[in-house]
């Protein structure tokens, strides 16, 4: 696998990338489906709308990195109020 980061910014007025699939959002669903399309050879175009953070921006610390992931984040229980539902969009 090989990769390459384009920031919109940068892409200018035209551009082709050339894929197999794309991919819109590299959450948890989007980037698990996008490593193992791209395992099995196929070229993948993921498009988000957050931020990009390579390995060395994450501390490992939750809170600390909410912030960055996720835009728009809340906290909720379900019908029951015994599971607690954390989610956000980036």
């Amino acid at each position: 696998m090989s990769g390459r980061v384009y920031e919109w910014k940068n892409l200018g007025d035209s551009r082709t990338v050339k894929a197999d699939v794309v991919i819109v959002g590299t959450g948890c669903g989007g980037a698990t489906l996008a490593y193992e399309l791209s395992k099995s050879g196929k070229k993948v175009i993921m498009i988000e709308e957050g931020g990009y953070y390579h390995t060395g921006t994450f501390d490992n610390h939750e809170l600390n990195m909410a912030g960055k992931v996720s835009a728009e984040r809340n906290m909720a229980t379900d019908a029951t109020g015994t599971i607690n539902l954390v989610y956000g969009k980036t």
